[in-house]
């Protein structure tokens, strides 16, 4: 995405970002009562519904015609998880196909500095293996110690010119 100024949009939420302490407040909230709610019911079926059978539990939703009720309450209570989890996990599905499709769609890669990274890497297998016609054209090549490279050579590399993934 680029915007009207012509710098790059890379995908991000406001939630996630620093700063916004008031949204992350009221969505923590939201979410916590929301779950206080569901579990409170849940238990508040399930103690009434186990009152029958344990006089020790306190009988919070009265039943007089018997177990019936309480019965047709847990199980709306199941349909309803079952339905809320069926939508979290479709919802779920469409938010990473989302996300590929925008990241598939976008470069997050800063193009610039990229390319001052692959000139780096010529001017140095020039300078150390020879020209990219005689390394592409060589059928067979004996390369003495002294010019094998170490393991974190391009990382010394990137990290001299600043060109570094990790800052």
């Amino acid at each position: 995405m680029i915007d009207q100024s012509g710098s790059k949009k890379f995908y991000e939420d406001k939630y996630f970002k620093p700063g916004n302490r008031a949204l992350k407040i009221k969505e923590g909230f939201i979410t916590l009562v929301g779950w206080a709610f569901v579990m409170g019911l849940m238990t508040l079926v399930l103690i009434s519904s186990m009152s029958h059978i344990d006089t020790r539990l306190p009988q919070l939703l009265p039943h007089t015609q018997g177990f019936y009720e309480i019965n047709h309450l847990a199980f709306i209570l199941v349909t309803l998880s079952i339905i809320s989890f069926l939508i979290s996990i479709f919802l779920t599905i469409m938010n990473n196909y989302r996300n590929d499709s925008f990241y598939n769609s976008t470069s997050v890669l800063d193009q610039e500095r990229e390319r001052k990274r692959e000139r780096l890497f010529e001017n140095f297998a020039d300078e150390r293996f020879g020209d990219e016609q005689y390394r592409h054209s060589v059928k067979y090549c004996r390369i003495v110690p002294d010019k094998c490279l170490e393991i974190n050579t391009y990382q010394k590399l990137y990290k001299k010119y600043q060109l570094n993934d990790v800052d």
